[in-house]
């Protein structure tokens, strides 16, 4: 979960590009999109980035 947490903040609140936030994390582009989706995704709150850190 950390790891995801990581690769949403950078291109989420950084506002870093797709590939470097990929080329950070070695994963691919095709990952980052999928990992975005699932941080993002409004059904599973125990996915989302505000809920996992307490944020309401």
């Amino acid at each position: 979960m950390a790891f995801r947490q990581a690769v949403q903040l950078l291109r989420r609140r950084c506002n870093l590009p797709l590939r470097e936030v990929a080329a950070m994390a070695g994963v691919s582009v095709s990952r980052v999109s999928q990992i975005q989706r699932e941080v993002e995704e409004p059904n599973r709150e125990r996915n989302s980035l505000e809920a996992s850190v307490g944020v309401e």
